[in-house]
């Protein structure tokens, strides 16, 4: 570990600044612990000179004094570079200020005049998807996610998914009474739940001590033409923020849909739930018109009868198409070594064959305990692997190394950064690590690659290592490209099918 490491720097947009700053801001709570955390963990909270041009900008006086009083706490990014034809190209129409804004922004993110960009604008965090930039942009609770799992990680056994009836649950558990706020009165609610208990309906969940942590309410309706699997109900708790427990429930209803064969699943969403509408985007839920009878909440649905891969994008067929996946002569492949307290904390479900008998005196399992991350579909990877060769949408076989030896899991890659700078690599990956920073410097000082991926099938049968060498393969000790035919052996072995 190198003593005089950087710090980490986020850049804030002025919404944010206003939220860190004012009592009647909506996200000022969850503001307040982003503050706490920079200040404990040494975390530089600047802003960009369009921002506090932005507050200049208020025709109000004595709020434009008073805002620009409060963007001055903030150290300002120095002589930040003005973005280049190329970049401006690129980013999309500018039609006001405020564009001009988000792009100045946008950009010295990519020219690293800060690691992250920290923002509520939904708007901004959609430009910086299209630049590219969208691993270092985040809403102020995903930035406090960010700097808990860099510099407090936990660790706790995986969650379990229960599926129960609705008839189980008790309408005075917390998590219920932020749902009812979506309805026109409480009673609204507590009838619907109590009229979907007595129709039988069921429930995923997950809860600690009996309180619930996450629900999803479902049911698998069958029109003419097709089986659509609804969403009615999907929350989170605000106190299990970061567990990635939104994405485990997106997993059990993904593998749900694939058992029964249905050809979509659909939520209905009210436009002002912006977070959920993207968190949603990002597993390909799109918007599919107005909820039948409704004059605002809109249909947003996910399909799965892929047509066949097109010659474009292979990562964006797949998270429109997920969980299947293009395996084209042009998509990579890649084996991917990973010891076992990482693979354990990556894949806490992933299936094992019996351990090599020589290996169980090292009884290397017994300590290790699993990361929130876990829980998700899009994690992080590093390695110090030379390799230069991993594009999106290459897929992506990881390998328990050490004690069952087998490939188990199939990841596609989204993107990767290779870096000796810490907290470049903390920002790039701190949605979805596994690593605290202290193991991300350790990598860092011999050069880091940083792989985004997600997770796509854990194979039902894990490729054993001595059938894998049957086939030309080794156990190799870094990333390691394979043939299409040693991939197509391994699927065949694994029974999944890409299509």
């Amino acid at each position: 570990m190198r003593e005089n490491r950087r710090r980490m720097r986020l850049l804030l947009d002025t919404n944010v600044v206003i939220a860190l700053e004012d009592v009647s801001s909506p996200v000022t709570a969850i503001a307040a612990d982003l503050a706490r955390l920079a200040q404990k963990h040494s975390v530089v909270l600047m802003i960009h000179e369009a921002s506090r041009d932005d507050f200049e900008r208020d025709s109000v006086e004595e709020r434009r004094f008073a805002s620009v009083a409060k963007a001055g706490k903030y150290p300002a990014i120095d002589q930040p570079p003005a973005p280049d034809e190329a970049f401006l190209a690129r980013a999309g129409k500018i039609s006001d200020d405020n564009d001009r804004v988000d792009t100045d922004l946008l950009y010295a993110i990519e020219r690293d005049c800060a690691d992250a960009l920290v923002t509520e604008d939904r708007r901004l965090h959609k430009r910086a998807n299209r630049l590219g930039l969208g691993a270092r942009t985040y809403y102020v609770e995903q930035a406090v996610d960010l700097l808990t799992a860099l510099f407090e990680p936990r660790s706790m056994l995986p969650p379990t998914v229960e599926d129960v009836p609705l008839h189980s649950l008790h309408l005075d558990d917390p998590l219920f009474d932020t749902l009812r706020g979506a309805y026109t009165g409480e009673s609204d609610f507590d009838a619907w739940f109590k009229r979907k208990s007595r129709e039988g309906r069921w429930a995923w969940v997950i809860r600690t001590n009996d309180k619930l942590d996450a629900i999803c309410i479902y049911n698998l309706e069958e029109p003419e033409t097709s089986r659509s699997f609804k969403l009615c109900t999907f929350k989170v708790s605000e106190n299990s923020r970061g567990r990635h427990l939104g994405e485990l429930l997106l997993k059990t209803a993904f593998a749900t849909c694939d058992k029964s064969g249905c050809s979509n699943a659909f939520v209905e969403i009210f436009p002002e739930q912006d977070f959920l509408i993207d968190f949603l985007g990002e597993f390909g839920f799109v918007e599919d018109g107005l909820k039948p009878g409704s004059t605002t909440e809109r249909v947003y649905r996910k399909r799965f009868r892929p047509p066949p891969p097109p010659s474009g994008s292979a990562l964006e067929y797949h998270i429109a198409w997920a969980p299947a996946f293009d395996s084209g002569p042009d998509v990579g492949k890649f084996f991917v070594p990973v010891q076992p307290q990482f693979h354990s904390n990556l894949f806490p479900e992933a299936p094992t064959v019996p351990p090599d008998p020589s290996q169980l005196a090292l009884d290397v399992t017994s300590a290790y305990t699993s990361s929130v991350v876990g829980n998700g579909i899009r994690k992080a990877y590093l390695s110090n692997s030379p390799t230069t060769k991993l594009r999106a949408g290459d897929l992506l076989l990881f390998y328990r190394s050490h004690d069952t030896h087998a490939i188990t899991t199939l990841a596609v890659v989204e993107d990767t950064l290779r870096s000796t700078d810490a907290s470049a690599i903390g920002a790039f990956v701190g949605k979805r690590t596994v690593y605290d920073f202290k193991e991300i410097e350790a990598k860092a000082a011999k050069s880091a690659l940083a792989i985004l991926f997600r997770q796509v099938i854990h194979l039902p049968k894990p490729l054993p290592l001595t059938e894998w060498q049957r086939h030309g393969g080794s156990a190799y000790q870094s990333i390691t490209e394979v043939s299409d035919d040693q991939f197509a052996r391994v699927m065949e072995w694994g029974n999944a099918d890409p299509s």
